[in-house]
């Protein structure tokens, strides 16, 4: 299965405390490993300007961690003012563990991106995390990939971030099957959404459905592979997109319950022919399904992921605001 993105930072700008010997792309693999780890967690301590920490479930100083050490660490991460990515994998934060880092880390001014991936946490876990949320006004980018939060989990941490400045959200593989979206609750700056290989079904549509159709959506990313819409779902996030100008990226790939209706759904949203004024009201902001195409499929099914992905790439060409007269001079002229 497809994680979505889980290692999706080619935007996210990574410093380290010291910038000799890095790779190429400014990351420091020497901050990466059990000594990198005991060596930044005493800088931070000391209030140095630590950019980055790094911690894997396999670190022997890991593994020898008390919860009043966790406690202790997650203060020092709370006092730390320059610690700007922390990142927390495989293993390492079960939820007595999460129970014990949150009695510490309860805020921070300078955390922009947080990465808990493969964990094991729960619905406990994310509900630690929430004074921490709340008071983090600088966060950017949180991954909870690949841990089994659920539904539960899911839906208290997006009312956690309702008024966090949060920009990304991962929740790839948590076992979510029951969203529930207030627009009371929305983050005002979540652009990009990535909800891949949960059970995400016609039910959810309706919840995220109520997300894209608002005039208050600021999303233009939406991972949703590996999931269970079928047919009903499409249609559903389709009419919901019918006057969406934020959404660019909607990825519903490796959903087995799409038909060639589905994709009949998809192609009407963005290239409607039924007349020039339909062509006109289609949308023309969409720029990217995901890999709708079956390999070894029917043709029909080909034949309309081809010409999805034509329409596609000229909303991705052609100015918005001329996309709809030049649809139709291709199409009725």
């Amino acid at each position: 299965m497809s994680s979505g993105g889980e290692s999706e930072r080619d935007d996210v700008s990574l410093h380290n405390f010291s910038d000799d010997d890095g790779d190429d792309n400014g990351t420091d693999q020497r901050y990466h490993t059990n000594h990198g780890f005991v060596t930044n967690l005493s800088l931070l301590r000391r209030h140095f300007p630590v950019k980055e920490l790094h911690a894997f479930g396999d670190f022997p100083h890991i593994q020898s961690m008390t919860d009043k050490d966790w406690v202790q660490c997650g203060r020092d991460i709370s006092n730390n003012c320059y610690l700007d990515t922390l990142s927390v994998r495989e293993g390492v934060l079960d939820d007595r563990t999460m129970t014990s880092f949150f009695q510490g880390l309860t805020r921070s001014s300078s955390l922009k991106f947080v990465e808990f991936i493969e964990n094991g946490f729960g619905v406990a876990g994310v509900q630690r995390m929430v004074p921490f949320l709340h008071n983090s006004k600088s966060l950017k980018t949180l991954f909870v990939n690949e841990n089994t939060i659920g539904s539960e989990g899911f839906n208290a941490l997006w009312r956690a971030l309702r008024d966090s400045p949060i920009e990304k959200l991962y929740c790839a593989i948590c076992g979510i099957n029951a969203i529930e979206i207030d627009m009371d609750d929305l983050p005002k700056q979540l652009v990009y959404l990535n909800l891949y290989d949960n059970d995400i079904n016609t039910d959810d549509c309706r919840e995220l459905a109520k997300m894209l159709r608002g005039g208050k959506s600021t999303l233009r990313d939406l991972r949703l592979g590996g999931n269970r819409i079928d047919d009903e779902g499409v249609a559903i996030l389709a009419s919901a997109l019918q006057k969406n100008t934020s959404l660019e990226r909607l990825h519903l790939d490796e959903n087995e319950g799409m038909t060639a209706e589905g994709l009949v759904l998809l192609l009407t949203l963005v290239c409607d022919i039924s007349s020039i004024k339909a062509t006109l009201q289609s949308n023309h902001t969409l720029i990217d399904f995901g890999d709708v195409s079956i390999e070894g499929g029917d043709c029909l099914r080909n034949d309309l992921s081809d010409h999805i992905t034509h329409v596609l790439a000229f909303n991705q060409k052609v100015d918005r605001l001329v996309c709809g007269e030049g649809k139709v001079i291709a199409l009725h002229l």
